[in-house]
């Protein structure tokens, strides 16, 4: 639920410069939580081709610890 309500407390409204700037907001926050603190690089953008905002998708990824 908190993150729910963190995300959903950020501006980013569609077609404005709030929307392209959640990707890196996102990406730092993310980069600040106790799975990613020690693995900032487990968590990047990837730029929307061609956008004229700038926008991006957020991409992080979270190691198991099993064997496999």
């Amino acid at each position: 639920m908190d993150w729910a309500l963190e995300l959903v407390a950020r501006a980013s409204v569609n077609g404005t410069p709030d929307e392209a700037g959640f990707a890196p907001w996102l990406c730092d926050w993310l980069r600040a939580l106790p799975p990613w603190a020690d693995a900032p690089d487990q968590v990047w953008t990837l730029p929307v081709p061609g956008d004229p905002l700038g926008r991006a998708s957020v991409a992080a990824l979270l190691r198991g610890r099993g064997a496999r």
